[in-house]
């Protein structure tokens, strides 16, 4: 079972920096480490895993509930995480 999914993630700022993330999985037990240059969004893609920014589009499953997508998103102190 996939205890994070993230998909077809758009996410934008206020400084005209856009995240774009096609397909993210990772399964349970597994150990994932993002890197890249400073600015390229790693930590924008923790904070909307956990909750704390809201994405353009996409969703994001984590285990088998829902907490982005289409009209849905559940915030950061409902996520236990």
């Amino acid at each position: 079972m996939r205890e994070l999914s993230i998909t077809n993630i758009r996410h934008h700022n206020d400084d005209d920096f856009s995240l774009h993330i096609d397909q993210l999985f990772v399964e349970e037990g597994e150990i994932v480490c993002l890197l890249g240059p400073s600015g390229c969004g790693k930590s924008t893609t923790l904070r909307l895993a956990a909750g704390l920014e809201r994405p353009v589009a996409g969703e994001i499953f984590i285990g088998a509930s829902c907490v982005v997508g289409p009209d849905h998103f559940v915030g950061a102190e409902d996520r236990r995480i």
